[in-house]
């Protein structure tokens, strides 16, 4: 059985680990970050589009 409760696993750790660029705080629950697959806009570093949602995994 899996344990989704791993912090290891939390979706920030993950983020931070695979050099994505947290930028913000976007909501209690989601924070924007650069997006590494198009790499956002090039003449503003603090723009960015990839939203990482950190709620809780409900079945």
């Amino acid at each position: 059985m899996s344990n989704y409760n791993d912090p290891r696993l939390s979706i920030l750790n993950v983020a931070q680990k695979s050099k994505i660029m947290i930028l913000r705080q976007a909501s209690n629950e989601e924070f924007m970050a650069r997006c590494p697959f198009c790499g956002d806009s090039e003449k503003n570093p603090k723009h960015g589009h990839l939203m990482l949602k950190c709620a809780a995994f409900v079945r």
